[in-house]
């Protein structure tokens, strides 16, 4: 009979559904550009990863006056700056100057991002502001002792469209931002290019290697560097692949983002963070949303903790968890 609802959808089938990140979709000849044909034969530093702190690290390496060669296996943002849930929040916490420090960086990435639209003329920037949400009473309770404005359930629904009392309540953060996270280190790409780096794309690096009286060689697919000052590692959970000594010290911990078609209403007027479960010990497993430009909802998040610690260890991002 045609009326029949189709077959379960296989575990196959769920992880051949990821494509590719939002964040990437635009065509950029930073995907595969290399500044020389070869590999120079002399530099002061090499810096390894080109994402958001990888291109900052080469930028900052040219302002001091060291020339720097930026290496990453795939394009510019494309790893974990290429795959995430696009937020940017500062801290609240005043300790160790962390809050200041943090609220000058996105002062810096909002000032870099108001030059560095889409092709389309869209943003890559929106200050929404950011709410962190309660599921209880009992995590209401714990919120109202951080900075920001306490808000109630009400309140709170009627900014996300949420059905009534779906929410305890939440503190709003004024400072929060949707960022489209490619476009930034893009942007600072181009500034360490403009300043003089040489970027190497497609690259693999196998190895570093400590040579004596300090010397160090760091050997990839095609052929071999020797920095003169040193090396700036920025590989975030595939560190390890270039430092076994990081092994069990830095650990990849994957989360998953799903991302709408355009709508055509702001049903979720500021972005947001949830606990998974309710609970005064509800544990790391967040899930987190916002409502981009072009009217897609973004929402993203992991299990790590309830489903076994199935996200942890594993740094292959390509292809979707059938668990999620």
């Amino acid at each position: 009979p045609t009326n029949l609802p189709p077959p379960p959808m296989s575990e196959n089938k769920k992880m051949q559904m990821q494509g590719t990140s939002l964040w990437l979709s635009e065509d950029d000849p930073l995907d595969s550009m290399r500044s020389t044909e070869e590999l120079p034969p002399e530099c002061d530093a090499v810096v390894i990863g080109a994402g958001i702190s990888g291109c900052a690290a080469a930028l900052q390496c040219q302002e001091l006056g060291l020339s720097c060669v930026l290496l990453d296996s795939r394009g510019v943002a494309g790893g974990a700056s290429g795959s995430n849930g696009g937020h940017m929040w500062a801290s609240t916490d005043s300790s160790k100057g962390r809050k200041a420090f943090e609220a000058a960086c996105v002062a810096d990435m909002t000032a870099l991002l108001q030059d560095a639209p889409g092709p389309d003329g869209s943003p890559s920037l929106e200050a929404l502001g950011g709410l962190e949400l309660a599921l209880d009473d009992d995590q209401m309770e714990m919120l109202k002792g951080e900075e920001g404005e306490a808000w109630s359930s009400e309140r709170v629904c009627e900014a996300l469209s949420a059905r009534p009392g779906a929410f305890a309540g939440g503190i709003y953060h004024p400072q929060a931002c949707s960022v489209w996270p490619a476009r930034a280190a893009r942007a600072l790409a181009r500034k360490a290019l403009a300043a003089g780096a040489n970027l190497q794309t497609l690259t693999s690096v196998h190895s570093i290697v400590e040579e004596g009286g300090g010397a160090v060689e760091v050997r990839t697919a095609r052929g071999v560097l020797r920095p003169r000052r040193g090396v700036v590692v920025c590989t975030n959970g595939w560190t390890p692949k270039v430092l076994p000594e990081m092994e069990g010290v830095i650990i990849p911990a994957r989360d998953h983002v799903i991302v709408t078609e355009p709508l055509p209403a702001r049903l979720w007027k500021h972005s947001f963070c949830a606990p998974e479960q309710k609970g005064s010990e509800a544990g790391d497993d967040f899930w987190y949303g916002v409502q981009l430009a072009d009217g897609r909802l973004c929402l993203g998040g992991g299990r790590r903790e309830r489903d076994g610690g199935y996200a942890f260890g594993d740094d292959d991002d390509s292809t979707c968890d059938g668990k999620v």
